[in-house]
């Protein structure tokens, strides 16, 4: 099945519209994490992984030098903690779910 871009704003505008008639309530997975208690725990963790990680790359440049191959995994791996990190900070600050 495909959708033509102009099916796309309008099914994205009718959600909306049922969104706000309905009073519907959308949330996101952090949203739902965080109403079940999960997210403090999981933001726990992922700062003590994002720690472990950035020594583990500082200790191996010192001992190794700086490998591009065997860092790259790494360095792709600590981009995406920092961003859920940032993520679940934001999630945690926040107090409502109706954020669409």
């Amino acid at each position: 099945m495909k959708f033509l871009q102009g099916d796309v704003h309008k099914l994205i505008y009718e959600l909306l519209s049922i969104n706000k008639t309905k009073r519907v309530r959308t949330i996101d997975s952090w949203d739902e994490w965080k109403e079940k208690g999960y997210l403090k725990i999981a933001y726990k963790v992922n700062t003590g992984i994002l720690a472990f990680a950035l020594i583990a790359v500082i200790a191996h440049i010192i001992f190794k030098g700086f490998d591009s191959s065997q860092l790259l995994f790494m360095l792709l791996l600590i981009l995406q903690m920092f961003l859920y990190q940032l993520q679940m900070k934001g999630k945690l600050k926040t107090t409502g779910g109706n954020k669409v």
